[in-house]
């Protein structure tokens, strides 16, 4: 909404998502309690998407939240990412 707004630009281009997933493991320790266990499946070394980094995390913290608030407590949340054809 800040972007349509024009208060934040975005700034898009390759992004590390090896980089994203090691940031957002702080992030979600601070954001899911000790009812949930959050793991992060490595993605290979290199691989990148094209997005703005600050939305992508946004994105993903928002998606792991969701996530724990549908789950029953014990739940075990998994991140991970995959390559299929030119998507991942």
């Amino acid at each position: 909404l800040l972007t349509f707004s024009r208060r934040q630009k975005l700034q898009i281009g390759a992004t590390p998502l090896d980089a994203v997933l090691s940031d957002l493991a702080s992030l979600v320790e601070q954001s899911v309690d000790d009812t949930h266990r959050v793991t992060f499946a490595k993605s290979r070394e290199g691989l990148c998407v094209r997005s703005d980094t600050n939305q992508l995390e946004l994105a993903l913290l928002n998606l792991v939240i969701n996530a724990r608030d549908a789950s029953p407590e014990g739940s075990i949340i998994a991140v991970s990412a995959r390559e299929d054809g030119e998507w991942v």
